[in-house]
């Protein structure tokens, strides 16, 4: 059974990124939904944010970064290009290593807005062509979407406060009598739908914990 396509906004972003091992998802969907909502040609360095928002908040960078800090960095601090630094794969052996290029081209700058916790407020900013960053509780059916490239609730499974997670949600549609949500993961285009995939309502509803859109003049500065 193929999902009912309302909303779809994947040709606006590129293929979908991989953070490996690092716990770095915040930074890549904020990333992903603050490019996506400028409608930019370049995607914008989850790499940069990731290091930003530790250094604003003191914290130990082998875990991952606050929800505050990383929109932090993105209103005051501006984004910078991937290619102005790439991705790493692993950090440094030597933390002290881990340091931004001496340059950069441009800053990106965008101004969040936390969106009313329900899943029609998350349907309606992206039926209103408006990326939504998701941040959830995962449970064991989030690691394996059907066939259809759909994640459903499985009997009683909650979310697990010890697995948060966060995706970009980019389109809506109906799955049988379901509506259902499309996200973009950033855990390589083996999971899912080249790295997609559809949540049904019943899914994210148990398991949602903050909604955030991109809003905003879109400022840019020059370095």
């Amino acid at each position: 059974m193929a999902v009912s396509v309302k909303t779809d906004l994947r040709a606006r972003v590129g293929s979908a990124r991989d953070q490996g091992q690092r716990p770095t998802c915040l930074a890549f969907a904020a990333s992903d939904a603050h490019g996506v909502s400028r409608n930019l040609s370049v995607e914008l360095s989850p790499e940069h944010a990731f290091y930003s928002a530790h250094q604003r908040a003191g914290t130990n960078p082998t875990r991952g970064a606050q929800l505050t800090e990383i929109l932090q960095v993105i209103q005051r601090d501006g984004q910078v290009p991937e290619t102005d630094w790439p991705y790493l794969p692993v950090l440094p052996t030597k933390i002290a290593d881990w340091k931004p290029p001496k340059t950069f081209s441009t800053f990106y700058l965008r101004a969040s807005a936390p969106v009313y916790l329900s899943w029609n407020s998350a349907v309606q900013q992206i039926d209103n062509s408006v990326p939504v960053l998701v941040t959830l509780r995962l449970s064991d059916s989030f690691y394996e979407p059907n066939a259809d490239g759909v994640v459903d609730q499985v009997g009683s499974q909650t979310g697990d406060p010890n697995r948060r997670h966060a995706v970009v949600g980019i389109g809506t549609g109906m799955y049988g009598k379901q509506q259902v949500l499309l996200v973009r993961n950033s855990w390589g285009r083996s999971w899912g739908l080249s790295g997609y995939a559809w949540l049904t309502e019943a899914f994210v509803t148990t398991r949602l914990d903050n909604l955030t859109v991109f809003i905003g003049d879109p400022n840019v500065r020059s370095h």
